[in-house]
């Protein structure tokens, strides 16, 4: 939780601070890993890769995916 949440909260300080913060890329598992981004000073972008191998999750994403 610490590990992955980091890069997060440390671009919320630097944010609330008015600092701007490069990207970071974080490889969290073999074929996942997530990038938080702040465009502006006070915006802060989050983005994941998942992986799924279940045919049935894979099937659940796609249609939830569908719907935003």
């Amino acid at each position: 939780m610490n590990f992955v949440s980091a890069p997060i909260r440390k671009a919320m300080k630097a944010s609330l601070a008015g600092i701007q913060v490069d990207p970071v890329e974080i490889a969290y598992r073999q074929d996942e890993k997530y990038w938080v981004m702040m465009p502006l000073k006070n915006e802060i972008s989050v983005y994941f890769s998942v992986n799924y191998t279940n045919t049935t999750d894979i099937s659940l994403a796609r249609v939830m995916m569908l719907e935003w």
